[in-house]
């Protein structure tokens, strides 16, 4: 239990490609069940429905997860902090503009939602190939030892 707390919610140490995709598939499993629980009819809509509060809520607290999932892997791959404020900057507006009624869908936003749209395609896309199909660092690096030497169990 110890170990997927650290995984879900801890920013530090590495982990490798098979715990990234074990970990994502829970990610979005929960991400998208509990969105359907608290609002079906924004999956079973033919029509674009916007976010209720409750759901909202959902993703926004299921951003900590996202976020160390992510820097754990890019963590691996020795990437330096900036990239993952990079991934931040670009994915948060994501988290937070349902709220605002903003960031719904890509076909119903003025010029700047779809050019944060396009944005955040441009991140990741790269990102999703850079930490689920690239090994990570050999050895230990500046985060931690290598998980694939069996250090993952033990840091994480």
């Amino acid at each position: 239990m110890q170990r997927l707390i650290k995984i879900f919610l801890a920013f530090d140490g590495r982990i490798g490609r098979a715990t990234f995709w074990l970990a994502a598939i829970a990610y979005f499993a929960v991400l998208i069940g509990g969105a359907y629980l608290i609002q079906p009819d924004y999956f079973t809509s033919t029509e674009i429905v916007a976010p209720s509060l409750a759901q909202s809520l959902w993703v926004l607290a299921l951003a900590w997860p996202s976020y160390a999932i992510t820097k754990k892997r890019l963590n691996d791959r020795d990437w330096p902090v900036g990239v993952f404020l990079i991934v931040v900057a670009v994915t948060v507006p994501f988290f937070i503009g349902p709220f605002f009624g903003v960031l719904v869908s890509p076909e119903t936003g003025a010029s700047w939602e779809t050019a944060l749209w396009i944005a955040m395609i441009v991140v990741a896309v790269p990102l999703l190939i850079d930490n689920g199909f690239m090994s990570g660092t050999d050895g230990p690096n500046r985060y931690g030892p290598d998980p694939s030497d069996g250090a993952e169990s033990a840091s994480t």
